[in-house]
């Protein structure tokens, strides 16, 4: 959810730039955030490639690998404790 946020935030940006009155009497900027407008090809590229960059940039912050194989750890351990460590055999 926070990478589609991220995203979204970041191309709501130029379509706030439109309504500056410099931005709409230039007629390259102007054409170029039009490119970048809701309903453009070049729009729903950039929001993919920035919810996929986003993803991985929110996971490389909050993903601990050392933190998840202690858990993963100490959750085989309480498995181990549970499972009787051996059944007779049947005669």
């Amino acid at each position: 959810m926070i990478p589609v946020i991220f995203a979204s935030s970041l191309l709501a940006f130029p379509q706030t730039l439109m309504q500056v009155e410099f931005v709409k009497n230039s007629s390259v900027l102007s054409g170029m955030l039009a490119a970048i407008g809701g309903a453009q090809p070049l729009y729903y590229l950039l929001y993919t490639v920035l919810i996929i960059f986003f993803c991985f940039f929110y996971v490389s912050i909050i993903f601990n690998p050392n933190e998840a194989a202690d858990n993963m750890r100490n959750m085989a351990d309480s498995f181990r404790a549970s499972v009787p460590a051996r059944t007779p055999p049947i005669t």
